[in-house]
């Protein structure tokens, strides 16, 4: 999307951090997202009413069709200006049809398309590049690569809660190939989990909290849409989700963040089962079963499982004031956090913890400290 990358770029640059070809490369493979994908995404959502997904609005699900018909425009096409402008005249042709006759919508003119290339388009150009030789490069030369994804497992198009997912899939394995390296192997993927649950959009939420409960959390962590300003949907954090997630991504650790968000809480509520067709289970069911399914009823003891339990003890304090142990939960005062699994299970990842962003109290603003010895069985045990 050229238009939103260029925004965020000027804020990234705003806040003194320069961004040059050197390091920020845009692979020439890139399919650019168009003007009127964001109309269609919009339209669509408005023809849908109470049946929409909850779309962003930012032409995602318009522009994932329009590709998969080989109905865009690369990112490298833009060092071919001639050809460009001949391949945008055959898709404004074939993209009015869809605007006038199914929506009713204004048609789209070249002057328009033309006004996008020299607007937005231009600014990009020159952090074009073949990012695939760019990769393979630095492989060749031995470094270490780090690919960063942006949605959950959940949301994957193949994997997640279809049709409420994003339109591509988001799992670690095609991180290689969005990239520009099909040639890589993932040797390591860190999954982040959220010591809650959270959702942008439509969909089911199987352990949704409502009203004042949901409020008060979506305060303290600051639940709201990055890209919409949307308040996010909240909820205790979901270990038959968490399971799943872990699986579909190959987790090798896995990080828990926002552990801090709920100081503020007596009793940490933890969804550990689904009733599905009125039987308990701990599988992530078909999305198709997700409607009418419900947290389960059992509440457990003072490990990280039951469906609302005091897990905690004596932790409600201000943040600042939580230990001065690693990741500054002081691990001895809470066995909870060393019972996450048994320590010599090597089943399963690494726990890692994390202090949420310029909340008061800490330090450090943002610090990532390895748990060796935490690891998360993910499993049901009644005791």
């Amino acid at each position: 999307d050229p238009e939103n990358l260029w925004i965020e770029m000027q804020d990234v640059m705003e806040k003194g951090v320069a961004l040059t070809p050197d390091n920020l490369k845009i692979s020439e493979r890139a399919s650019l997202l168009l003007p009127w994908h964001r109309d269609l995404d919009a339209l669509e959502e408005a023809r849908l009413a109470d049946k929409k997904y909850g779309s962003t609005k930012q032409g995602i699900a318009p522009f994932y069709s329009d590709k998969y018909q080989k109905k865009t425009v690369l990112a490298g096409e833009l060092f071919y200006p001639q050809e460009l402008k001949a391949h945008l005249a055959d898709l404004l042709e074939w993209k009015n049809l869809t605007l006038t006759k199914v929506y009713g919508a204004e048609p789209y003119t070249m002057e328009k398309l033309e006004a996008w290339l020299s607007d937005a388009c231009e600014k990009i150009k020159p952090y074009v590049c073949d990012t695939g030789l760019f990769l393979k490069e630095a492989q060749k030369e031995g470094k270490k690569i780090l690919f960063e994804a942006q949605l959950g497992s959940l949301r994957d198009l193949d994997y997640g809660i279809y049709p409420y997912t994003t339109s591509s899939n988001t799992t670690a394995a095609y991180a290689p190939i969005g990239s520009g390296l099909p040639s890589a192997k993932v040797d390591e993927v860190v999954g982040v989990v959220k010591a809650y649950s959270t959702c942008v959009g439509e969909g089911p939420f199987v352990c949704e909290m409502f009203g004042d409960e949901a409020d008060e959390l979506r305060k303290a962590g600051f639940e709201y849409g990055a890209k919409t300003g949307r308040p996010r949907r909240v909820g205790p954090i979901d270990i038959v989700a968490t399971r799943y997630g872990v699986e579909v991504q190959a987790a090798s650790a896995i990080a828990l963040t926002k552990l801090d968000v709920l100081s503020y809480m007596d009793k940490i509520p933890v969804c550990t089962r689904y009733i599905v067709d009125g039987k308990e289970t701990d599988r992530f069911p078909f999305p198709s079963a997700l409607k009418n399914a419900k947290p389960g009823k059992n509440t457990l003891s003072i490990r990280l499982y039951g469906t609302l339990r005091n897990l905690l003890g004596p932790w409600h304090r201000p943040v600042g004031e939580i230990g001065a142990c690693w990741g500054g939960y002081d691990v001895p005062d809470q066995p909870w956090l060393g019972s996450l699994a048994h320590e010599n299970d090597q089943r399963y990842p690494d726990w890692h913890l994390d202090r949420t962003p310029d909340r008061p109290g800490w330090t450090e603003s943002y610090l990532l400290v390895p748990f060796g010895v935490v690891k998360p069985t993910l499993e049901w045990d009644p005791e």
